[in-house]
């Protein structure tokens, strides 16, 4: 393996677990970092906002407020380079101490020199920090010879390894390049967090379908068989706790991207996919359909006609031109059924702010295990197996506990 395979393992590595964290260093390069990007921010602002004006604007623009303008840019922007100047100087004057630092101390094995110059390296990267963020030469010539001397330091103690600290390198990637417990973690939760993500989408598709088409585009998540309502039918088979039918019109291709082209509104199928989406609906509006009156039904059963039909066509024009909004059918039936759509939109509200229940997040945390139980299992046993190299490691090299507890 060459000097920079082994490099960028270590950058890598460092990345995650940083010997200077919390340190100066990494808290003045981190400042930095958020000064420059502060500045990229305001300046996009003020572009935007030269752009939103037009020419013509700008040119009628009162002479005095273009002139202030100008000048509280120019002041913000001095601000921002003299605290950027004094921290790069500050930061850049303790790399450079630590450099030294680290060069006197006798007691340091070559090992933990070469990770302490990484970790340096490593920070500067993951800040961004290189010689494009200044334009004062001075300050580049600062961040230039720095990154070169801790470059410089890190060839010389690759060049001093022997067997022995190749061997204890190569350890110590083995145990620190993969982080089991952290994967073990993820695998567990991989289909709960997709459950959760599925809960936030399903909210958020909810209060765009009440935004866009007000209480009476709730008719829309009634059943539905070939583009027709079919109300009295769930509420039979609700009756007879048998599955309900789903609002199928999310499931048909060309139907569903009428709505979405007219409403904005997405398949619910996209978001939770057939299974789920047939599962979650009858868990949650079941027991309406079951509670459904014979009367209800048959003032209900035609509002999803009408919301489907009015959704899909889109505007219409009157006899003489007159541009009908979709909208207004349904806001008619939101006046003319209140009470009807009113019960439906406690069971909507509750389907859709409290998607899935413990016990389905449950079954998905079990699914999940079960899934990657494999997978955990072999990281399980990895983890043991570097707690006996590890001993060995730590008792040379403590420095890579704190490499450890800083991932």
């Amino acid at each position: 393996m060459g000097a920079v395979d082994k490099q960028q393992r270590m950058t890598n590595m460092l990345l995650a677990g940083n010997l200077y964290k919390s340190h100066k260093i990494d808290q003045g390069l981190q400042k930095v970092a958020s000064i420059q990007q502060e500045a990229i921010k305001q300046n996009q602002v003020m572009h935007r906002q030269s752009l939103a004006q037009g020419s013509e604007m700008i040119a009628k623009q009162d002479k005095g407020n273009r002139i202030a303008e100008a000048q509280l840019h120019v002041q913000l922007t001095q601000a921002q380079e003299i605290r950027q100047a004094k921290l790069l100087k500050n930061t850049f004057f303790e790399i450079s101490e630590e450099v030294e630092d680290v060069l006197k101390e006798k007691k340091i094995t070559t090992i933990e020199k070469y990770f302490r110059y990484g970790s340096i390296k490593a920070t500067i990267e993951r800040n961004g920090i290189d010689t494009d963020i200044t334009d004062e030469l001075s300050e580049k010539k600062l961040i230039r010879d720095t990154i070169k001397k801790v470059a410089n330091e890190i060839s010389n103690a690759e060049k001093k390894f022997n067997k022995n600290d190749k061997k204890d390198l190569e350890e110590i990637y083995n145990a620190l390049e993969v982080d089991e417990e952290d994967l073990i973690q993820k695998l567990n939760s991989s289909e709960v967090d997709r459950l959760k993500e599925r809960a936030k989408e399903l909210k958020e598709w909810y209060n765009k379908l009440i935004k866009t088409c007000g209480v009476g585009g709730l008719a829309l998540l009634l059943p539905s068989k070939d583009e027709t309502s079919v109300v009295s039918e769930s509420r039979k088979k609700a009756r007879m706790n048998e599955k309900i039918i789903i609002p199928n019109h999310f499931k048909n291709n060309s139907t569903s991207k009428k709505i979405s082209k007219n409403s904005g509104l997405e398949s619910l199928e996209s978001i939770l996919d057939s299974k789920v989406f047939e599962m979650w609906y009858n868990s949650k509006f079941k027991d309406y359909f079951a509670n459904m009156g014979a009367w209800e039904s048959f003032y209900v059963e035609p509002l999803g006609v009408d919301a489907l039909n009015s959704i899909i066509k889109g505007d219409k024009k009157s006899l003489f031109g007159k541009k009908i909004p979709w909208v207004d059918k349904l806001k008619k039936n939101a006046d003319l059924y209140s009470k009807q759509l009113s019960k439906f939109k406690k069971t909507c509200d509750e389907a859709f702010n409290n998607p899935f229940s413990k016990s389905v997040f449950d079954k998905a945390t079990k699914d999940g295990y079960e899934k990657n139980k494999e997978e955990i299992k072999n990281l399980k046993k990895d983890i043991e197996d570097e707690k006996e190299i590890l001993k060995k490691v730590f008792k040379k090299h403590p420095f890579v506990k704190t490499i450890l507890s800083n991932r």
